[in-house]
């Protein structure tokens, strides 16, 4: 299949949906000529991963990416869903989206210095059914910075800190703050765009 021809796929009586906000995510698809639309999920994600805590990381991530996709299911429509997550460990705990900028500078000196793992999950379903579940992680480190490196970070990524749970973009990584040890970019964007592609073709 030609990569122009992706973009027709289920787009005749089958519409694909990503539950998301994530510019990231969007832009990877878009990257790849697929035709979808989004409708942001419904789930209060801080309540959900204090309900599910008892879980690992790996299944955490799926539970989380699997509520987002269900919470977008029109049962009048046929559509392909997709709900994703991202949460990252570092030091054995979980550190989510920033609230704010003085919350970010916090989380970025937890991060400092130090190495942590993202680990991802995108969960489609279909007519309330579950149909592809895939995971994938990556090993990252974060150079040592001074409290002076950490406030001109914040100031030149005020819009990317709060909406990334490390605070980053690696594809924005002016300062070259990040060394990888493990794992693809789309593993460290949250999207396995290649395995997802693979789908598609198969399912064509």
């Amino acid at each position: 299949m030609k990569k122009n021809q992706i973009k027709n796929l289920y787009t005749n009586d089958t519409q694909i949906v990503l539950a998301s906000s994530s510019e990231t995510r969007q832009k990877i698809l878009r990257k790849h000529n697929i035709s979808f639309k989004v409708r942001p999920h419904k789930v209060d994600e801080k309540k959900l991963k204090e309900n599910l805590s008892y879980l690992g990381p790996q299944q955490l991530v799926i539970q989380i990416a699997k509520a987002k996709a269900e919470s977008q299911i029109q049962k009048k429509d046929d559509e392909i869903i997709i709900g994703s997550d991202q949460i990252l460990f570092c030091k054995g705990k979980m550190i989510s989206k920033a609230k704010n900028i003085n919350d970010a500078k916090e989380k970025l000196e937890f991060l400092n210095n130090s190495k942590h793992n993202l680990i991802n999950a995108v969960y489609i379903i279909r007519k309330e059914e579950s149909i592809w579940i895939e995971t994938s992680q990556a090993n990252l480190f974060m150079k040592k910075m001074t409290k002076t490196d950490i406030e001109n970070y914040v100031k030149q990524n005020k819009k990317t800190i709060l909406k990334t749970v490390g605070g980053y973009k690696i594809e924005e990584d002016r300062m070259k703050l990040l060394t990888v040890s493990e794992g693809k970019l789309e593993d460290i964007q949250g999207f396995p765009i290649s395995s997802f592609i693979s789908y598609l073709k198969g399912h064509k």
